[in-house]
């Protein structure tokens, strides 16, 4: 396995390639254990909210204007029939209010209407915007199981536990301390459905990994899996992978078969070699050498120092480079890496 450094940026597209087409298998085999929801939550969510497609209600920018404008003038208590009503009054089915009624008396978020609707099976997917929600305006309701409906972005259903003992998520916070998860965007139509045996369901939602607040640097992410039985019965949040952001580290799945490489774009003419940032853990990997390539001004290709890894036990582990001049004991944020390698 080969991975690159290099100033173009080519570990950059490489993980957003990855990410892109879910290739977080190496990162998923902790953190498999379901919590069931809190208590808290569940009593929010008991409502048993069955919905439909009918629910749907697409209104113009000058319609929601015109609302907004009208219920501003009503007292804060009322504007929720206010909205209601506005809702009627600019062609929303009887389906479309009583949804958005039925929203009101169960979401702590208040106002808001069904965008869309995603059929899944027994479970479903209602896409809600709320006017007034002062970060994202939009959500993910899962609808009609036991509970429902139940919010994707109530971070109490989630099993933070499994979040902090991810070997990921423990070397983010070498760096950034107060690395928190937060919800992620909902403007998509749906969370990504895996099919699994007698009708069960398992809605895969991504979240933001954020140095402290809900609009700080984000600094990795998290992916969760909402299960349920075949009935729709809600069976609880398992952790299926945390990673980086890509000027951070990367993901290396390797095979305990052969040895491995690393390919770091370094300048030894100006003083500057890569240096491992901390010891390895020899229980999976040793050093088997680091040989180096000087730039070649012909081809413009940059020097390159390879390094050689050998695989000595499955498992996963990370191996950290710092790239430093002699004398320096450690590097500046932007001239660390590391490499999450999974060993199988």
């Amino acid at each position: 396995m080969t991975a690159r450094r290099n100033a173009s940026g080519s570990i950059r597209r490489f993980v957003a390639l990855l990410l892109a087409f879910g290739a977080l298998g190496a990162a998923s085999a902790a953190g498999r254990h379901q919590q069931r929801p809190a208590s808290g939550s569940r009593r929010a969510s008991r409502s048993r909210l069955q919905v439909s497609a009918a629910s749907v209600w697409h209104p113009n920018s000058a319609a929601l204007k015109a609302i907004r404008s009208e219920c501003s003038q009503t007292d804060t208590s009322r504007y929720g029939e206010c909205f209601l009503k506005g809702m009627e009054e600019r062609s929303a089915s009887a389906s479309a209010v009583a949804f958005a009624r039925t929203l009101q008396n169960s979401s702590k978020e208040g106002v808001g209407y069904m965008k869309d609707f995603t059929e899944g099976g027994h479970v479903a997917v209602a896409q809600v915007v709320f006017p007034g929600r002062e970060a994202s305006r939009e959500a993910w309701l899962l609808v009609n199981g036991d509970p429902s409906p139940i919010d994707v972005d109530d971070l109490a259903l989630l099993p933070m536990a499994d979040v902090r003992s991810d070997i990921v998520f423990q070397e983010i916070r070498r760096t950034y301390a107060r690395v928190s998860v937060f919800g992620d965007s909902r403007s998509e139509a749906s969370p990504p459905l895996v099919p699994r045996a007698a009708e069960a369901q398992e809605f895969l939602v991504n979240y933001a990994l954020r140095d402290g607040c809900p609009a700080c640097k984000r600094v990795g992410s998290a992916q969760f899996a909402f299960d349920f039985e075949g009935n729709g019965k809600f069976e609880g949040v398992s952790l299926r992978g945390v990673w980086m952001t890509p000027d951070q580290g990367t993901l290396a799945p390797v095979s305990m078969t052969k040895d491995f490489h690393f390919h770091l774009v370094a300048d030894h003419p100006a003083g500057y070699h890569w240096e491992l940032a901390s010891p390895i853990d020899e229980r999976f990997v040793s050093l088997a050498g680091m040989t180096y390539s000087p730039a070649d001004s012909k081809t413009g290709t940059p020097g390159v120092e390879d390094w050689t890894f050998h695989p000595r036990a499955p498992g996963r582990t990370i191996i950290r480079f710092q790239k430093v001049r002699p004398g320096e004991k450690t590097a500046t944020q932007e001239r660390r890496f590391f490499f999450v390698v999974t060993i199988r």
